[in-house]
């Protein structure tokens, strides 16, 4: 099985980026990420989970977000990636949000969030989860990256994630989602 697409990119609004493969222009800037197909409809054969590498790479600084940057301790909470159904929503705007969402808004804890998405496995609606370490200073290029990969499969083609961007004055979460068609050959 030759992988054609081996990490996959995931932005927010913030103009944070993750990752490496093919490309596409988002914002005014370059990032490395192309819809490739419906990945639930696609005629590409899939018989294997695949595994992608995410790595969150941070752009937020005082330069380019001056307004309200936090003059003490900016960071970034644990981020917790999860690969699933149509059928799970780890986020959604102007919905009523879960123990494990609001407590990794509040507070950058994300095991109640963890918790829930392991009911989920148990349900099926989710394939697997993986864990990015939190960014103890948030400057320019500052990395996190999950140690597993996050396995996708037909049954599971979307990818979401989430963290805190920090300190608490900031009030911002960051909910990542996307659609992901592993490609095979």
């Amino acid at each position: 099985m030759k992988l054609l697409s081996t990490t996959i990119i995931l932005s927010s609004f913030l103009n944070c980026a993750l990752a490496q493969s093919l490309r596409r222009s988002l914002m005014g800037q370059q990032y490395n990420y192309q819809v490739v197909g419906d990945p639930e409809t696609s005629n590409i054969k899939r018989n294997k989970p695949v595994g992608y590498s995410i790595t969150f790479t941070n752009h937020w600084t005082e330069t380019n977000h001056p307004y309200n940057y936090p003059s003490k301790d900016p960071h970034w909470s644990d981020f917790v990636y999860a690969s699933h159904s149509r059928n799970y929503e780890m986020w959604r705007d102007r919905r009523v949000a879960s123990k494990g969402i609001e407590n990794i808004a509040e507070e950058g804890v994300t095991k109640d969030l963890v918790s829930e998405i392991n009911s989920e496995i148990k349900e099926e609606t989710v394939l697997d989860q993986v864990m990015g370490a939190w960014i103890r200073k948030a400057t320019e290029g500052a990395t996190s990256s999950p140690k597993e990969d996050l396995c996708v499969d037909k049954s599971h083609p979307f990818v979401s994630g989430i963290g805190m961007l920090a300190p608490r004055c900031v009030k911002m979460l960051v909910a990542i989602y996307m659609g992901v068609c592993a490609l095979a050959l």
